[in-house]
């Protein structure tokens, strides 16, 4: 890819996502102009963030090959506590909860700039949904408060966080029944 300098993705399983998100946007999507750059913003951002990602990762395999304390998971259906629960336990100073911001930049670029116009969209973006949407009312979201694992898997392109940004029910339908050991393989490095 262009921008990073990078052509490794790493895992290939990712490109089955991929492709499904992409034959959803093509065929059943339904964007205004603004919502085709969004998407288009989102999904690029992942790729470049997979390629840094997977480029540090063989730089220093021992960053990501150490021992991982046993996560606290928080499972359940929608809408039905799971976000202030975790919310809850992220207040103890004895866990490690990600920031939204953290999980959406896996890799942050080394100029501050960067890092603030990456910072400024993604904010945008939040705000936007929030003005546009009743985001607040079903999950109040924010760049530097804990949020859950869906951000940082939206680079294995099998996560419902493509849901949220392009609402799709073929790319839902695929996601149904996707194979999910691969993302969660890629999220154990992640953490």
């Amino acid at each position: 890819m262009h921008a990073t300098g990078l052509s490794d993705f790493g895992d290939p399983a990712h490109a089955e996502g991929l492709d499904a998100l992409m034959h959803a946007l093509r065929n059943n999507a339904r964007l205004n102009f603004r919502g085709r750059l969004g998407v288009k913003r989102h999904i690029v951002h992942a790729l470049k963030q997979r390629l840094l990602f997977h480029d540090l990762r063989k730089r220093s395999p021992g960053m990501v090959a150490g021992p991982l304390l046993p996560p606290v998971i928080v499972t359940g259906l929608p809408r039905s506590g799971t976000t202030i629960l975790h919310r809850l336990l992220a207040q103890d100073d004895r866990l490690r909860a990600p920031v939204l911001r953290e999980l959406l930049t896996l890799v942050p670029s080394p100029s501050r700039v960067k890092r603030g116009l990456n910072e400024l969209a993604f904010w945008a973006d939040i705000a936007a949904l929030r003005f546009y949407s009743d985001l607040d009312a079903k999950h109040v979201t924010r760049l530097n408060e804990p949020e859950e694992c869906m951000a940082a898997l939206a680079t294995t392109f099998c996560t419902p966080y493509y849901w949220l940004v392009a609402p799709n029910y073929s790319y839902l339908q695929w996601y149904g029944t996707a194979d999910r050991r691969a993302k969660y393989r890629e999220y154990h490095a992640m953490l």
